[in-house]
């Protein structure tokens, strides 16, 4: 979210992917999923302020992924479409300001602008000279000149601080990395998952906007999904016996809180001491409010719509 009680979530409904937004904390949401567009490709959403932009995976034989964007926060869209089949990654839309940036699947990942007079390519996985393993899935920015590019391989991290005019890998130290997922966090204090190939889990943390980074502590995790999040220095990440585990600074140590339920897919914390968990998938899936010490996984109900459209897709 946007802050610990505003803004939009992706939620898996079977076949389909919904875009929900909150203004209160999800006590109510609202559905701000794009018309008349097919979701089944997955969506990837980026939001700056009341600007969002919003990238519909392709489907079927799509060989281009539609893009929405929207200046009062979801309530109407203007369509355009990428000229390429946006990356699978996450985080495959980014905002730099309210320039829309997208990741496409080109030349194992190719960081697109857009501008007046279309798409201006910014630099790929083949101009940056990386690993022919390494796929580029998802671009974040911290404000305007400051970004990473991120994905699977050794070397997918890659850092900006002029605005995307240049791009340089950033070093991984420790164990041999296999993926690395998106960075969280605010200001100059960031977070970055690096999944090893030894199962675990550390977090590369940088305090001065990626100048300088620290290595954290490792972490056992499940194979399929890795449930984590991030407020300022504060970590949750659910480990492979399906324990809370908490860091306040920023992962180079861990606190063990209590177990979870079973099958977290995401973690939101809003603080210290309070946040969101999702479990499951499709009509299965679930929303907490997790509150600590404890932990305590509150379920918050979902309106009736939610559900029904979940078991309709689930049965189609």
């Amino acid at each position: 979210m946007s802050s610990p009680t505003s803004g939009f979530a992706i939620w898996r409904a079977g076949s389909t992917s919904l875009l929900l937004h909150t203004d209160n904390g999800w006590t109510t949401l609202s559905n701000r999923t794009p018309t008349a567009v097919p979701t089944g490709g997955g969506l990837s959403v980026a939001q700056s302020g009341g600007h969002v932009a919003v990238g519909v995976g392709t489907f079927d034989r799509l060989s281009t992924s539609p893009l929405l964007t929207s200046k009062n926060s979801g309530r109407s869209w203007d369509p355009t479409e990428v000229p390429a089949a946006l990356a699978s990654g996450p985080r495959s839309v980014g905002l730099r300001g309210e320039t829309v940036t997208v990741v496409t699947r080109s030349d194992g990942g190719t960081l697109l602008a857009e501008s007046g007079s279309g798409w201006r390519a910014l630099t790929s996985r083949a101009r940056l000279g990386l690993s022919a393993a390494t796929t580029l899935d998802s671009v974040t920015w911290a404000d305007r000149q400051l970004g990473w590019l991120t994905g699977l391989g050794a070397d997918a991290l890659v850092q900006t601080v002029d605005g995307g005019a240049t791009w340089h890998p950033v070093k991984l130290a420790g164990p041999a990395v296999t993926t690395v997922l998106s960075p969280c966090g605010s200001g100059p204090i960031w977070s970055v998952p690096l999944v090893g190939a030894d199962g675990k889990v550390r977090i590369l943390a940088t305090n001065d906007a990626g100048s300088n980074w620290h290595l954290g502590a490792a972490v056992a995790v499940t194979d399929n999904t890795i449930a984590w999040g991030c407020a300022s220095r504060e970590v949750w990440l659910i480990s492979r016996d399906s324990q809370l585990l908490v860091s306040s600074d920023g992962g180079s140590t861990w606190q063990e809180v209590g177990r979870s339920p079973a099958d977290v897919t995401g973690l939101a914390p809003t603080g210290a001491t309070t946040g969101f968990a999702v479990t499951g998938q499709g009509g299965s899936a679930r929303l907490y409010s997790v509150r600590l010490p404890g932990p305590n996984f509150v379920p918050v109900p979902l309106p009736d719509w939610i559900n029904q459209l979940s078991d309709r897709a689930d049965s189609g």
